[in-house]
């Protein structure tokens, strides 16, 4: 018997979905303004052993991959993301009291105050609870791209951001 014919059951939807950052500004709190994310994935590498003729396979390190996330432009969205930047790497175009205090030889400040450095995606049922809660830890923002622009259409800017992350859970 399907899952169709049982009313008890309800097949989760795309479109239920909250992304929030906790450890970031006011502005990147929750992120109301994501158009679609994707949801963590993973890849295990791979280890042989050889003896004789014989050739055995064992897991090797879990590698976390990357996730996309498509937003929409509110107007002040490029600037904050600017202002992240600045939180997060030492950028000689900015002030230096802007630039991050804890940072390393190469300019990188995962953990600086105002940075993006953790999110939560929920994935939620119909009437608002979690039903999934993956949380990205030591996570940061790998590439931005702010979109296009174009006479011939009348849609919302979309900007797309890769987050890269140690790894994560799933509540």
């Amino acid at each position: 018997m399907s899952f169709w014919n049982q009313a008890s059951l309800e097949p989760t939807r795309k479109y239920r979905f909250r992304i929030y950052s906790p450890s970031s500004e006011e502005m990147f709190e929750e992120w109301w303004f994501a158009k679609s994310v994707g949801k963590p994935s993973y890849d295990v590498g791979l280890g042989t052993y050889k003896i004789t003729n014989h050739q055995f396979k064992f897991p090797g390190t879990v590698s976390w991959n990357d996730v996309s996330l498509h937003i929409v432009d509110t107007g002040d969205i490029t600037a904050q993301l600017m202002e992240n930047l600045g939180f997060t790497y030492a950028n000689p175009e900015q002030d230096n009291e802007l630039a991050p205090v804890r940072t390393n030889p190469g300019g990188f400040a995962k953990e600086a105050d105002g940075a993006i450095n953790d999110f939560v995606i929920e994935q939620l049922s119909a009437k608002g609870d979690p039903i999934e809660t993956w949380t990205l830890y030591g996570a940061f923002i790998k590439s931005v791209n702010f979109g296009q622009l174009a006479y011939a259409d009348d849609e919302l800017v979309e900007l797309e951001l890769v987050i890269t992350y140690d790894y994560a859970t799933l509540e």
